[in-house]
């Protein structure tokens, strides 16, 4: 029988908690039946609202389940980056605690993975989001495929199903500042897309602020919109050429054209000003991430993770779980 550890990342859901582990308990009946079998991780971002005392409640006795409180609020995208490095199952996947995301999507994705898929990525065709929200996703999305090296791909949220060939790639990488959608669509030809519809929050709310959609898109920009730097950089040169070839003939040229030169010496200094500005902002982010690679150069250990974790309960078939619960 084959394995899919499923990660399920939880902050502040404790009104969600009960659903939720009785949709899994479910899911995992059912995948039983075709041959799948489910290992869940529960990870836990040190949430204050006691869905960690709720979830051990509903998990109590449950097989091949873990769940872990992590000791301060690591941020989403590094507790998913953290994940890969706690499972050795088969497959890998994403199922996010506000339920809306259909459990019956990822039964199928998980069978199209049984099928031969080494990746299956789930793409909403509608999302319950606002109007600014949704014109913030596709001017991003707009920008992000425009200026990456990527190729041409569907956009796709953290919702997909990856064998173990290709999650193994993201084990022990450092936790701070991935996007883990990149290295994704950079690790291999996606093979499989999955549609479907994403449904409504029932309860709570999105703990995806503003401050962390924007450091995410930052950190997927800087690693992977390289065609984005090297535009500003030509540009940038471009401009100063052209500003400084006006600047030679507004010093040869006569009283009459020097006023039609002011004012183009005005626009394209103030052009450069802007490029300068867009590329020095964007060199501060990349000194910042310099900063954080060569201060975590090498992978992450299993000591690295035992700080950040206040505590375990449950089991799976993982070594990493069980040196953690030494």
């Amino acid at each position: 029988m084959r394995s899919v550890g499923i990660f399920v990342p939880i902050l502040n859901e404790k009104d969600n908690i009960f659903e939720l582990v009785n949709v899994l308990k479910d899911f995992k009946g059912r995948m039983m039946d075709v041959g799948i079998d489910i290992q869940l991780l529960f990870i836990d971002n040190h949430s204050g609202d006691g869905s960690w005392e709720e979830l051990n409640k509903q998990i109590l006795g449950m097989q091949n389940c873990v769940a872990i409180r992590l000791c301060r609020n690591l941020g989403y995208q590094s507790t998913l980056t953290l994940s890969f490095s706690l499972l050795e199952s088969d497959a890998y996947a994403v199922f996010q605690s506000d339920l809306q995301d259909p459990i019956r999507a990822l039964e199928e994705m998980c069978k199209l993975w049984l099928e031969g898929s080494s990746v299956v990525l789930g793409v909403a065709t509608n999302r319950a989001e606002t109007l600014m929200d949704k014109i913030g996703r596709k001017v991003f999305v707009f920008f992000f495929q425009t200026t990456s090296d990527l190729g041409r791909f569907r956009w796709f949220t953290d919702f997909y199903v990856l064998d173990k060939s290709v999650y193994g790639q993201f084990k022990w990488l450092r936790i701070e500042n991935q996007f883990i959608r990149g290295r994704i669509l950079e690790s291999m030809p996606i093979d499989t897309y999955f549609t479907y519809n994403r449904v409504e929050r029932k309860r709570g709310h999105s703990k995806f602020n503003f401050p962390r959609r924007y450091s995410l898109a930052l950190d997927a920009i800087l690693l992977h919109a390289n065609r984005f730097v090297r535009r500003l950089t030509v540009y940038g040169i471009f401009a100063s050429g052209l500003f400084l070839s006006t600047l030679v003939v507004f010093f040869s040229a006569s009283n009459q054209e020097i006023s039609l030169l002011v004012k183009a010496l005005a626009i394209i200094g103030m052009a450069q000003l802007a490029l300068l500005g867009l590329l020095f902002a964007f060199s501060l982010e990349y000194q910042k991430r310099i900063y954080h690679t060569i201060h975590s150069q090498r992978n992450i250990t299993v000591d690295d993770i035992s700080l950040w974790i206040e505590e375990i309960s449950g089991s799976i078939e993982s070594e990493v779980i069980r040196k953690l619960k030494l």
